[in-house]
């Protein structure tokens, strides 16, 4: 008897020729299903999201700590340059 996902497609047919949906291994037992694969991908996105925020928070953080100090830093430079004459 063959497996059908929500929208009548076969999954897997019970047969092990693989060639349903892409699985190497289409038997019935251990079979990936359509909705751990899904699951498995919401889990990639997040861990993704994370990440994204995770390096905007550090972001963010370094430019409290030290904004002020690369804005003086150039501060100092455009006012030792200011004076300079191209030749």
């Amino acid at each position: 008897m063959a497996t059908r996902d929500l929208t009548g497609g076969v999954i897997c047919d019970g047969s092990n020729s693989g060639a349903a949906v892409g699985f190497a291994n289409c038997g019935c037992a251990g079979r990936e299903t359509l909705s751990g694969r899904l699951r498995k991908r919401g889990i990639s996105y997040l861990e993704y999201a994370l990440l994204a925020a995770l390096v905007g928070i550090v972001g963010a953080v370094g430019v409290m700590k030290y904004g002020g100090a690369i804005k003086n830093f150039f501060n100092t430079m455009a006012d030792k340059t200011a004076d300079v004459t191209p030749k």
